[in-house]
């Protein structure tokens, strides 16, 4: 199962970069189409939670031409997936990732997608944002916690690791870490 929650993932990280790219171009009716694909990987309460919505006008011409030679190319890098035993969900998998478009070359954690199945499709049904200013971090999470809490999810089942986040020592912590 996390190897299809894997997939799923990889798939969510380029329909990111694709609407986030299509974004800043002219093609509303693209750019839709794109953040509409992007919706489909995610609860309708996450819709807008990741810093591209549809539109029905244009920006003005100064962005895209300002944009015009942006682009994002990097998918998120993803660290870990946990996964869990849940009463309402079945399995949870809480997966640790970069920020988009990370540069290549550098390997910090940034957010926790938590994916279930929801209508027996996988979606994300949370994000947790590590804020590690605070004294300890602590985690921002946005999402439905009616069933689970993202400090309780449920029985560890098991934990695969990718790659480590090596240039953050709270982001190897929590790497190390069984949860």
């Amino acid at each position: 199962m996390i190897n299809e929650v894997k997939s799923f993932l990889d798939n969510f990280f380029q329909a990111e970069i694709d609407a986030r790219n299509a974004a800043m171009k002219p093609d509303i009716e693209d750019a839709n189409n794109k953040v509409d694909k992007l919706h489909s990987f995610v609860t309708q309460e996450l819709q807008n939670s990741f810093g591209v919505i549809k539109s029905s006008t244009p920006l003005p011409d100064f962005i895209y031409k300002k944009f015009e030679n942006s682009f994002i190319s990097q998918a998120r890098h993803l660290y870990k997936i946990s996964e869990y035993k849940n009463p309402t969900y079945g399995s949870l998998y809480f997966s640790y990732v970069s920020n988009y478009n990370p540069p290549s070359t550098v390997f910090i954690l940034f957010q926790c997608f938590v994916v279930g199945r929801v209508d027996g499709q996988y979606k994300i049904i949370m994000t947790a944002l590590v804020d590690k200013d605070s004294n300890p971090p602590t985690w921002s999470v946005t999402g439905d916690e009616k069933e689970f809490s993202f400090d309780s999810p449920g029985e560890l089942i098991k934990v695969e690791r990718y790659l480590e986040p090596k240039d953050d020592s709270y982001s190897m912590e929590i790497y190390k870490k069984d949860v």
